[in-house]
């Protein structure tokens, strides 16, 4: 009897093999470009029972039980199946196998994490040999990635400890490379967003390679294990064990816009829930520094790291009092990394602060600023501090720059404001600066610092789109993998706190919808992590009360949840 291929099956008995391994940036291309599948199978079809084969090698698969068509486009561009219980079974048979990979798109979903699934197997009805790519397995985190083999009734293979973060998509590849022997190490491997994440090579007697009598796949279904549950698309077989590098081009050739959200993360620890805290990117360190901010029980004093996987507390000989609503930005002509204001105890405050990377310094300049807080502050060519509230919360008028020694006020200023949110728009080298709030109440106009009649002036822009009035609103800079944008998200406005995310692309905003997104708040800190190419941003407060989570934006990979 022909045994069937089942794409997206249920979960079977696994022996793991596998450590976790450090967490991957998404893979750039290399110029190595994969084989052309055995089979695939898109999964964009908009009507009917039939999953075509794409490869012209005639192993149409048919779809049954409870399944979704048309679910929604992948970062790759086309569209998924959302599977609810259902699966595809196709004709695909293959003897022999000493080398052999397995590709596809998933999204999962919360159900989909606490459970076993297997994604892709080519194991039907009946007993023999079989290759699977699953969610989790015996004795490992549910969400994790697993692939290996069974045969003889012993399942040997590879998995992973970091789990998938449900509601984003991901590409993920199982590898696996045949001995031709049973004293000879086979070796499975598996990719995620082009990128190894855990290898295993294995020699176990009863598992004699290479494999025989591959029997059909299934797709999304299910023999011993339960029913995939979530969107699935171009599931691909090859009949080689892809190289790393063709991973990686296959990876990247397939996603012409790369998918950014947001990513809740789960370091092993953090700060105390906080808003109004300073942050900024320290390249002299590598890591993303955090300053002060207000807590449940009044402002605080504490410097943090941030290293894109966890926090870390410093311990600096010399800080600056406790303060909230400070500005903070590094100085790419001087090196330094300045902090100047904020507001303390008894109101507002005027010193200017250095960090030399494990200690406080505070400056004596010729000229300052008056005291002020919530005055963005930002690089280009100097550190330029706008607007800021004073000493009876009133919004204050002014430019001022920081020359590495003392500062200066400019002779152009935006209307008077605070809590405006601005940051470098690294393509052009512009200063953006968007909304804040006036006397009048809430703004939404959007400057930029750039050069008008040989004068350096904030030259009012027009974009076609724009964010409702706000003030308190995150911004930075995102440079990685994807499209390099300024980040806004947040803030306060007149219908109260904000929870939207809008992308300025230089000359318009576009508001995004992302997979996630943290709740509505403002006066969270945020940055851009150039070590790690993501945007963090931490704390604020909103609906829920003062905030002490993480979230990352950035092309999704795993992270210990």
């Amino acid at each position: 009897m022909r045994r069937f291929v089942r794409l997206a099956v249920a979960a079977a008995a696994v022996a793991v093999l596998s450590a976790p391994l450090a967490l991957p940036q998404a893979a750039e291309a290399t110029g190595s470009s994969p084989p052309s599948p055995a089979a695939f199978w898109k999964l964009d079809e908009a009507s009917g029972t039939t999953a075509v084969d794409s490869s012209s090698n005639g192993y149409n698969g048919t779809y049954s039980g409870a399944y979704t068509l048309q679910a929604g486009k992948t970062p790759a561009g086309g569209q998924s199946v959302d599977f609810t219980g259902g699966e595809v079974t196709t004709p695909y048979v293959q003897t022999s196998v000493t080398s052999y990979s397995i590709g596809a798109w998933i999204k999962t979903t919360e159900s989909s994490s606490s459970q076993s699934f297997a994604i892709v197997s080519d194991r039907g009805s009946g007993s023999g040999d079989s290759l699977t790519l699953s969610l989790g397995g015996p004795g490992e985190d549910k969400g994790g990635i697993c692939f290996g083999a069974d045969t003889n009734g012993a399942y040997v293979g590879a998995c992973t400890q970091a789990v998938l973060d449900n509601g984003n998509w991901y590409d993920i590849t199982g590898v696996y490379s045949g001995a031709t022997g049973s004293v000879v190490p086979s070796q499975f491997s598996i990719y995620v967003n082009g990128a190894p994440v855990a290898t295993n090579s294995i020699t176990i007697g009863s598992f004699v390679a290479p494999l025989s009598g591959l029997g059909g796949t299934l797709v999304a279904g299910t023999e011993t294990w339960s029913n995939y549950t979530g969107r699935l698309a171009d599931v691909a077989l090859y009949t080689t064990a892809l190289t790393s590098s063709q991973v990686a081009s296959q990876y990247v050739q397939s996603t012409q816009d790369v998918q950014t959200t947001w990513v809740k993360r789960y370091p092993a620890t953090r700060p105390q829930a906080r808003y109004g805290a300073s942050m900024t990117y320290d390249p002299a360190t590598s890591q993303v520094i955090m300053f002060g901010g207000m807590g449940a029980t009044g402002p605080l004093a504490s410097t943090w790291a941030w290293d894109g996987a966890d926090w870390k507390k410093l311990s600096p000989a010399t800080s600056p009092p406790a303060r909230y609503g400070a500005s903070m930005a590094y100085d790419y002509g001087t090196g330094q990394l300045v902090l100047f204001g904020g507001m303390g105890p008894s109101g507002p405050l005027d010193g200017t602060w250095d960090w030399t990377g494990n200690s406080w310094s505070k400056q004596s300049p010729a000229a300052s600023p008056p005291a002020r807080a919530y005055a963005p502050m930002s690089f280009a060519g100097q550190l330029i501090m706008a607007g800021g509230a004073g000493a009876t919360g009133n919004p204050l008028p002014g430019t001022w720059a920081w020359n590495g020694s003392t500062w200066w006020q400019a002779s152009s200023s935006p209307p008077a404001r605070y809590g405006a949110s601005m940051a470098l728009y690294q393509s052009t080298g512009r200063i953006v600066l968007f909304g804040g709030h006036s006397a009048d109440g809430y703004l939404s106009g959007t400057r930029e610092w750039a050069v008008v009649g040989g004068q350096l002036t904030w030259a009012s822009q027009s974009p076609t789109t724009s964010p409702p009035a706000r003030y308190g609103a995150s911004m930075a800079w995102y440079g990685g993998p994807g499209t390099q944008r300024l980040v806004l998200f947040g803030g306060v406005g007149a219908s109260g706190y904000l929870g939207g995310t809008w992308a300025w692309g230089g000359s318009d905003w576009t508001k995004l919808d992302p997979a996630k997104s943290p709740s509505p708040r403002y006066e969270a800190a945020s940055a851009y992590d150039q070590a790690s190419q993501q945007l963090v941003l931490f704390g604020g407060t909103g609906t829920a009360g003062i905030s002490a989570s993480t979230w990352t934006w950035e092309v999704p990979k795993w992270y210990p949840a």
